[in-house]
């Protein structure tokens, strides 16, 4: 079986999906063909098990046409994937590799890749630079940046060069996505700072970090108020901003580095200010993900209205907030996806995994009160603050049934780690206190 079993697969197949999606943009392919791959790449990503199991091949490298035509089917049920994507799945496990993979990496520069990453050059634009100019990667792009042929290309004049140039420049520093572990306490402290404004009235920030994504690549806010011009200044002028990329009417864009040594961070962020009556609206915009906004949109037009980041109106024109269209819902999420006929669909599940569809219920996402145990707890013996008394009845009084007690060993000095003689003296106040104490398990 290629791969390893503990999601490794999904891992590696949802490279080889990303990478088909960007090739076939590249060369122009149908867009439902790109997306297609793009949404099987998030599934798998998304998958709790490895996709080997839901196959669910003895030996992949060796199955017969049936044992595969019937891994096809079976793959076939997870939303997103559809009898094309599935054959590549299986062609995945049995050989390590997807033939048509191969083909595109032939037909497509490598290069092109890391051009896409460059914020601001889309496809169109990575397209244009290969076939007009032969430009294949970024050190050949930055090669570029000054000759005329580059500013005669469309839609290149002298403000999007210079763009290009500093979107390289803070690239090439600010590496990797974030992980959503650094990248929400920022967004905290800089929300905290801007709701203290005077004359702003909200801040939220929206993108994938509050669809609580593994990894970030920017830092999207959204404020409203009525005399934002002390937020854009405060915004632009934050103590961890490095460039100010754009600072206007309406948006605001910046560059940020924060942190210090291993966990410095290095990444965009945006500040949007929205008239109070369509906060709905473009928090739902802006949230996205850009595939469950679509379906969104899909499901006003069959209604005959229009969705987009100023509201839902009636009709089918294509700028409705223009034409005096009658505005349907705009104020919350909540009355947008009611007017859809839809229940409230938490940020953290629109992905395209089928919730548009088939709505989740009511209670679908695990929150703190459904938390009924602690099973990783110090107290005061070894680097905790409360002795196993104040734990417990900590641990009581927000309902829970269960409490671990997992003081250090002596292999942690730092932490005060217990020593052989004092973790049986600790064991034995556990057992008294867990006789002690009623209505909670304490271990």
């Amino acid at each position: 079986m290629a791969g390893s079993t503990s999601r490794g697969n999904n891992r590696a197949l949802a490279g080889i999906l990303h990478q088909m999606a960007s090739a076939l943009e590249l060369q122009g392919a149908n867009r439902f063909r790109v997306n297609a791959h793009s949404k099987g790449a998030r599934q798998l990503e998304d998958m709790g098990e490895d996709v080997a199991q839901v196959a669910d091949l003895d030996d992949p490298a060796k199955a017969g046409d049936e044992e595969r035509a019937a891994a096809v089917k079976r793959l076939t049920e997870l939303p997103g994937i559809g009898k094309g994507l599935a054959e590549k799945i299986v062609e995945y496990l049995g050989t390590g590799k997807v033939e048509e993979h191969e083909r595109l990496l032939e037909e497509v520069p490598e290069g092109l890749f890391d051009l896409l990453e460059v914020p601001g050059l889309g496809p169109k634009a990575v397209k244009l630079l290969w076939e007009e100019l032969g430009i294949t990667t970024v050190d050949e792009l930055k090669a570029n940046l000054d000759s005329p042929e580059l500013a005669a290309l469309p839609r290149m004049g002298a403000k999007s060069i210079d763009n290009i140039r500093r979107a390289i420049e803070f690239s090439e520093s600010a590496g990797e996505r974030v992980p959503l572990g650094l990248a929400r306490p920022l967004a905290l402290e800089l929300q905290q700072r801007l709701e203290d404004v005077p004359g702003v009235q909200q801040v939220a920030f929206a993108g994938s970090l509050r669809r609580g994504r593994e990894t970030i690549g920017d830092l999207d806010f959204l404020a409203t108020g009525e005399d934002l011009e002390e937020l854009r200044e405060v915004f632009t002028t934050l103590p961890e901003v490095t460039q100010v990329l754009a600072k206007g009417e309406t948006k605001c864009s910046v560059r940020l580095e924060a942190g210090e040594g291993g966990r410095k961070i290095a990444m965009q962020a945006d500040l949007r200010t929205i008239d109070p009556a369509g906060w709905g609206a473009a928090l739902l915009y802006f949230t996205g993900s850009k595939e469950h906004n679509v379906k969104l949109r899909e499901r006003a037009v069959k209604a005959r209205r229009r969705l987009n980041e100023y509201g839902l109106f009636e009709g089918t024109e294509e700028r409705p907030q223009e034409s005096g269209a009658e505005l349907v819902a705009a104020a919350t999420e909540e009355e947008i996806y009611r007017a859809l006929e839809l229940p409230f669909i938490p940020p953290e599940l629109r992905e395209d995994h089928g919730e548009v569809e088939d709505p989740p219920a009511e209670g679908a996402l695990i929150t703190l009160e459904d938390i009924r145990a602690e099973l990783h707890a110090h107290t005061t013996a070894s680097d905790g603050r409360l002795s196993i008394e104040e734990l417990a009845e900590e641990a009581r009084s927000r309902g829970f049934h269960t409490l671990a007690v997992t003081d250090h060993s002596q292999s942690q000095v730092i932490a005060n780690g217990l020593s052989p003689e004092r973790l049986e003296a600790h064991i034995e106040a556990v057992r008294e206190a867990d006789v002690k104490l009623d209505g909670i398990k304490i271990l």
